[in-house]
């Protein structure tokens, strides 16, 4: 009996007689063919090149009944399971290899290899496991942001339920006042992110990038929305810087805390010599000139800052008065009454500066050239004022010249003639 023989193999036997003393008979020679078997399974299996679209698959043959190998069947399929990536192996010299293809990027994979024998037999199966190279992902079909707070927004994007290659979602955002961009990665995208320890009052652009396992990231896509405001701190150091006649210069600086939730502010100048409010809005956060005053006037001045939707700071306010100016001439100066030896006139309040008129001066001149006055009216406060000029002649024509005085000049005369009266 010959042993050590594989099954499913074909045999050359010769057999040869030998007589006691040695000598050889006559050989006689044959074929044999031993029985099929179960061919063994492939040995040294190990995954090649990698692609795409492709995993190369390369083997020896079983150790265990080689001859019985007919053929050799592959199968293959998706798996959930991540499969971990391995360095391409070196080129070397194996019985057989097969590339698999056509398979999808960015995809796991189980295949098994079974050696095939005649008969239907086979090896148990040897399974190796491999990922598909990474392709570019998708983009995301949508981004939607929304404020969740004055210091939050958020995020909510599309998934390309096809593309495989998405492994995870780069989330960035900046704000437009510091150069820097804040990302972080999120691997789940169903309950979208919520970005905390924003600014309020601030516009933010967000962008989500789909990344793949190898870190080749898709075509950004973007949205913006701001956060909700709040009220801004109240202005610093508000103070005038001048003051004219008929303006005044008004600076301040903005608060530190929040000063991007400034939008416009409310400015307020109020006559406190008349009890007056002058309301105005202005646009300009560094200087404002307060146009269109009384001269010689005392004013309050307060200031507050508006967020985009209207909330207000405290207000901050100061003092400040108007410089001194030449009145113009008294208005319709004329006769109030007349007797033999007085004559009483009457004016109005100048029309410029009228706050600046420290007093009224009076001179006149008879007919006979006799001159009078100057007379000084020290009360100009009232709209009107009557004063009557006495020791006059009687039945003389008299010519009165008034001018309106300040601290810097006086007003251009306005003059009235009048007769008084006769025996």
């Amino acid at each position: 009996m010959m042993t050590s023989l594989q099954a499913c193999g074909k045999y050359h036997v010769t057999v040869t007689p030998v007589t006691p003393s040695g000598a050889e008979g006559t050989a006689l020679e044959d074929t044999i063919e031993t029985e099929l078997g179960a061919p063994g399974p492939p040995v040294d299996v190990v995954v090649g090149l990698i692609t795409k679209t492709t995993i190369e698959i390369m083997w020896n043959d079983p150790d265990i009944n080689p001859l019985c190998v007919k053929d050799y069947a592959i199968t293959y399929g998706a798996i959930t399971t991540r499969v971990g990536r391995s360095a391409p192996r070196a080129e070397e010299d194996y019985d057989n290899r097969a590339t698999i293809s056509p398979l999808d990027a960015c995809t796991n994979y189980s295949i098994e290899v079974v050696s095939v024998g005649e008969g239907g037999l086979s090896s148990a199966p040897v399974t190796k496991y491999a990922a598909t190279d990474d392709t570019v992902p998708q983009p995301v079909p949508y981004i939607e942001v929304d404020p969740a707070s004055e210091d939050s927004i958020v995020v909510h994007w599309g998934k390309d339920e096809n593309d495989r290659c998405a492994a995870s979602y780069i989330i960035c955002w900046t704000d437009g006042i510091h150069p820097q961009d804040y990302c972080v990665n999120v691997s789940d995208s169903s309950s979208g992110y919520t970005i905390t320890d924003l600014l309020p009052c601030t516009t933010y652009q967000v962008t989500v990038t789909v990344a793949s396992s190898s870190g080749l990231d898709s075509v950004v896509v973007g949205n913006s929305t701001a956060t909700y405001d709040v009220a801004p701190e109240p202005v610093n150091n508000l103070q005038v810087i001048e003051s004219h006649t008929n303006e005044l210069t008004v600076t301040f600086e903005l608060p530190e805390v929040n000063k991007q939730c400034v939008e416009t502010y409310d400015l307020q100048v109020t006559d406190l010599d008349q009890s007056g409010l002058m309301a105005s809005r202005a646009t300009d956060f560094i200087e404002t000139f307060i146009t269109g005053l009384e001269a010689c006037t005392n004013y309050l001045i307060e200031l507050r800052l508006l967020s985009p939707t209207g909330k207000a700071s405290a207000w901050r306010e100061v003092r400040n008065k108007t410089q001194d100016g030449i009145p113009s001439s008294p208005r319709e100066f004329g006769l109030n009454g007349v007797t033999k030896d007085s004559i009483s006139l009457e004016w109005f309040q100048p029309e410029i500066n009228k706050r600046c008129a420290s007093e009224y001066i009076i001179t006149w001149e008879a007919s006979d050239g006799t001159r009078g006055g100057p007379q000084n009216v020290i009360d100009p406060t009232e709209f009107k004022v009557i004063y009557t000029v006495t020791g006059l002649k009687e039945c003389t024509d008299y010519t009165f010249s008034l001018v309106a005085k300040s601290s810097v000049g006086q007003s251009n005369p306005t003059e009235f003639t009048y007769t008084t009266l006769c025996s």
